[in-house]
């Protein structure tokens, strides 16, 4: 249709559940877009979600752990006044809490779903701890000077859609995250082969759109080359333990992920399935070396 309305089916109803800003977190402020502040933020719903999972709590009718996704944000709708060409250090900070993912605990009214501050809650920004396993933990790759291991990232970001692992945790696909790294004009890569591997991904060496490599040195290229290679992975949040570390996954593979959703066979075997989001890539298929085991953490 054309309207410029949400038009649902005869017998169906919309309502909002959650918008940006409310909160999420005991403490966290009541929104207001004239004097929003980064702490805020880290205690408020995030911007732009791309995936919703609703998971029933056991014992608990009619109450869900609603998770999303916070893919981007929309800066000129975010900040009024915004000046494209000259972001603030306060904007910067309050972008990067705006993205990642959210658990909120709702409960079912007679007005639809209602979010409610329960212990479930959660935020996860740019900056929160993950863990970094499979084959390009610990390698040259992805280790940094803040991180000298390169087992443990700061946060995730430019989470597109997701799905709801059998037991009980969320995944997460890190799509376009390259369009958040950048390095100052006439910057040439170091090798032949890392010009290659940017391009590979869509990272160009030039300033980016968003300028976060301006605040931060971990989104420039140049100064902080092993950091880019610590994104586009398939990431596992256990929502069920607000105190548990999430995990990016790159068995699954490093890409512009769209999604992963599971299948598992007759025999335990567990099956995912992942897309590239970039035009004219593929769609991959990861089958285990193990079986599914009983319990909610995250996948090893």
């Amino acid at each position: 249709n054309r309207e410029d309305a949400v038009v649902i089916p005869e017998g169906y109803r919309q309502s909002v559940v959650i918008s940006w800003g409310d909160p999420v977190l005991p403490g966290a402020p009541k929104f207001d877009v004239t004097a929003q502040t980064a702490a805020a933020q880290r205690g408020q719903f995030g911007f732009n979600n791309d995936f919703a999972g609703l998971l029933p709590i056991p014992d608990r009718p009619g109450h869900f752990l609603l998770v999303t996704n916070f893919e981007y944000v929309t800066p000129q709708f975010m900040f009024p006044g915004y000046d494209p060409k000259h972001p603030t250090r306060e904007q910067f900070d309050i972008e990067i809490a705006a993205m990642g993912m959210g658990v909120v605990e709702v409960a079912r009214t007679p007005d639809g779903l209602k979010p409610v501050l329960g212990p479930y809650n959660r935020r996860i920004t740019v900056d929160t701890p993950f863990t970094l396993t499979g084959p390009a933990a610990g390698t040259d790759f992805v280790k940094t000077a803040a991180d000298p291991t390169g087992r443990r990232v700061a946060g995730t970001m430019a989470n597109c859609s997701g799905g709801i692992t059998p037991w009980g945790t969320v995944l997460s696909g890190e799509e376009n995250f390259q369009g958040y790294f950048g390095a100052p004009a006439g910057t040439a890569p170091a090798t032949p082969a890392d010009a290659t591997r940017l391009a590979r991904y869509g990272i160009e060496l030039k300033p980016s759109e968003m300028l976060w490599e301006t605040f931060d040195p971990r989104f420039d290229v140049a100064a902080t080359p092993g950091e880019v290679n610590r994104f586009g992975y398939i990431v596992e949040l256990n929502p069920w333990d607000p105190n548990s570390t999430p995990v990016k996954h790159t068995a699954l593979g490093r890409f512009r992920h769209e999604a992963a959703n599971i299948y598992v066979t007759a025999d335990g075997t567990v099956v995912a399935y992942s897309g590239d989001d970039e035009r004219f890539d593929y769609l991959y298929k990861f089958v285990s070396s193990k079986k599914i085991q009983p319990g909610r953490d995250a996948a090893a």
